[in-house]
């Protein structure tokens, strides 16, 4: 026979146990992406290969960013030189 014993004191819950919250800027959330089977093959062969996606996506929205400010910019000076 199986005997149980009660062990008290030990576990449960308690104010300020556990994982702290990360803050709102720092959550990940999971998303599925499709990629060629090259590019699946490379990826799985890194250490981690998230921070890589991530890092090149967050490379492209600068980029992305810095070619809207230039364009606007370029806009801008173009409209401005239109004789009206």
């Amino acid at each position: 026979m199986i005997r149980q014993q009660n062990i008290t004191g030990k576990g449960g819950k308690r104010p300020g146990a556990g994982r702290p919250k990360l803050p709102l800027n720092r959550k990940k959330v999971a998303w599925l992406a499709t990629l060629s089977p090259e590019v699946r093959e490379w990826l799985q062969g890194q250490k981690n290969a998230s921070r890589i996606v991530e890092n090149l996506i967050r490379e492209k929205m600068k980029i992305g960013i810095v070619l809207l400010i230039v364009y606007s910019y370029l806009f801008v000076g173009w409209i401005e030189w239109i004789p009206i």
